[in-house]
């Protein structure tokens, strides 16, 4: 456990700067049970990773790229960490990891669907904020 915990411990520290910005997603309103907050910067994405002990972080440059958008979630009483992206078009979810990287509830994967929709409804393309 101490070479996992070691491992991870490594993930968190990127070679990017923690004032680097993430790419923004739409801004998500609190609905279908889910609760979202994006996360905009580098050290808050790191900051996610330490809190939940998965290893977020080592996905950092892809938010820099703009390939994925993060968020801090709750969704019927799971705390999870959500990365979205819109390719080929539609937003869609990449992954959902709770604490340890640890597998979502299945309601919890049937609410964020119902959030995917609502944000796909809303935006007319990704780029725009809902």
């Amino acid at each position: 456990m101490a070479r996992v915990q070691a491992w991870h411990e490594g993930l968190w520290v990127p070679a990017l700067a923690p004032s680097q910005p993430l790419r923004v997603g739409p801004i998500p309103a609190t609905s279908s049970g889910v609760d979202a907050a994006p996360l905009t910067s580098v050290g808050e994405l790191v900051a996610e990773g330490r809190a939940m002990r998965h290893c977020v972080a080592s996905f950092a440059a892809r938010g820099v790229s703009g390939e994925w958008c993060f968020y801090r979630v709750n969704v019927r009483d799971e705390r999870l960490t959500v990365a979205l992206t819109d390719r080929p078009g539609r937003w869609r979810l990449v992954e959902a990891a709770a604490a340890g990287n640890h597998v979502a509830s299945e309601a919890a994967y049937h609410a964020l669907a119902g959030w995917l929709d609502e944000l796909n409804t809303r935006t007319s393309r990704p780029e725009e904020k809902a």
